[in-house]
């Protein structure tokens, strides 16, 4: 799978209490889309399908589930309020998402926070 990660600063609209993190495109399509198979690209992109990511942090023991979708022409993780309260994350910070693997519909994702200044 994936070594390179996708990178994010964080936003206001990503913290915001929508749960949504809006994910830049070309590398999602570079370390996710890239790995799926046929089956798992039509259903994110013709059935607009979400996937169910297993999203977890070995330095912070978080371990959650959101998912993964696609809405137009951006990717993002839904469902994610969970996520950043139990981190601690707020705009500004960085995060990296490396796919770790896919089992059927699901996704599995590590993430690594680099705290800002």
């Amino acid at each position: 799978m994936s070594v390179r990660a996708i990178v994010k600063t964080l936003t206001d609209t990503d913290t915001s209490y929508n749960g949504v993190i809006i994910l830049p495109k070309n590398s999602t399509e570079e370390h996710f889309i890239s790995y799926m198979d046929e089956s798992l690209r039509r259903i994110v992109f013709e059935e607009k399908e979400a996937l169910e990511v297993l999203l977890y942090s070995e330095a912070s023991g978080f371990t959650g589930t959101v998912v993964f979708t696609k809405y137009r022409d951006t990717f993002m993780f839904k469902k994610c309020s969970n996520f950043f309260k139990a981190s601690n994350l707020k705009t500004g910070d960085k995060v990296e998402f490396y796919l770790r693997g896919i089992v059927g519909k699901s996704m599995h994702v590590e993430f690594q926070q680099i705290r800002s200044v």
